[in-house]
């Protein structure tokens, strides 16, 4: 496949990048699968690696070992490139007709300097959602199937949403392929922007096709599991084990709905979430400056758990001392 084919929905967890990613995979001429995790999960701890192989000492008494020695910067960035479209290619494989491939996985938000320079013409569509209704979203997943990574405190959540928000809009910087659509518009007028968004990526659709795209993704049949299977057809499914036919966790998709953080959050998890995001809340204009007022002091919320924790980390230290146990371990 064409490296310049591919396309990154980003943005931070639980903003509807999944909504997004179906409604985008339904186009004919887009392939795509589950997450693939490929940048955060595979290529980005190889880069890591090799960033620290370049900072090794230039002192004679430090030998150097790695393949740093083997390879110049843009071979190595070559073979991350090349392991990337190897992978991606299995989708395209499995959709005869499709020009170009869509990834999505949030956490690949988070290394968008190193996806720019494997992809320097890849196209990029950041969705963004009210950071509160994501906090809502997030803590919510950490009770149920997202309790092994998706923040419980509002303040963290708050923090997952602005940092992804803010690396995600970088891409701007890195790209002229670069777009942004919010969730609330999407919920609200869904055809007109999902036609503006095939018409960003070049790809030709009626108003009738759109329309049926969007119909087939509502978040009734999705929750119901009603919606279509066949966007995520799984392309590894003959060498993976378990992955056919597998369908999202309960309560994946959860009510869709904007503004919803008005009936989950307490005024106390409103003045934690300000505090850490209502800056960013308020630059995107999802509230206003009174609305996002900070108090002069941190939330009594958010210095209580943090206090918390500290006591909790100090309790360890003082029981791995009396017990003689490394303060490493």
């Amino acid at each position: 496949m064409d490296r310049d084919n591919v396309i990154f929905v980003i943005g931070a967890p639980r903003s509807g990048s999944t909504w997004l990613h179906l409604l985008l995979g339904s186009h004919p001429e887009i392939a795509t699968g589950q997450e693939s995790q490929v940048f955060p999960e595979y290529l980005a701890p190889l880069y890591a690696r090799w960033q620290r192989e370049l900072n090794y000492s230039r002192s004679e008494e430090v030998r150097q070992h790695g393949i740093a020695p083997y390879l110049s910067e843009e071979e190595f960035i070559d073979l991350l490139r090349h392991f990337a479209l190897t992978v991606f290619q299995k989708a395209m494989d499995e959709k005869p007709g499709a020009h170009y491939f869509l990834e999505k996985s949030p956490t690949s938000t988070l290394h968008i300097e190193l996806i720019a320079r494997c992809f320097p013409e890849a196209r990029y569509i950041h969705i963004i959602r009210d950071g509160r209704d994501v906090a809502t979203s997030l803590m919510m997943a950490s009770r149920g199937w997202g309790r092994g990574w998706a923040p419980r405190k509002v303040e963290d959540a708050a923090g997952t949403w602005k940092e992804s928000t803010l690396l995600a809009r970088k891409a701007a910087t890195l790209s002229h392929h670069y777009t942004e659509v919010r969730y609330e518009d999407l919920m609200k007028k869904g055809v007109e922007e999902l036609s503006r968004l095939f018409a960003f990526l070049g790809l030709s659709a009626t108003e009738e096709d759109v329309a049926n795209i969007y119909d087939s993704c509502r978040f009734e049949k999705l929750r119901s599991e009603r919606g279509s299977q066949q966007v995520f057809k799984n392309p590894g499914e003959i060498a993976a084990s378990g992955t056919a036919g597998r369908r999202e966790p309960p309560d994946f998709f959860r009510k869709g709905r904007v503004g919803d953080w008005v009936n989950e959050l307490r005024p106390s998890d409103v003045a934690a979430f300000n505090w850490v995001a209502g800056d960013l809340l308020v630059e995107l204009g999802y509230a206003s400056a009174s609305e996002a007022k900070l108090p002069s002091f941190p939330p009594v919320a958010v210095t209580s758990r943090s206090a918390l924790r500290s006591a909790r980390k100090s309790l360890a230290r003082l029981v791995k001392r009396v017990a003689g146990i490394p303060a490493s371990q």
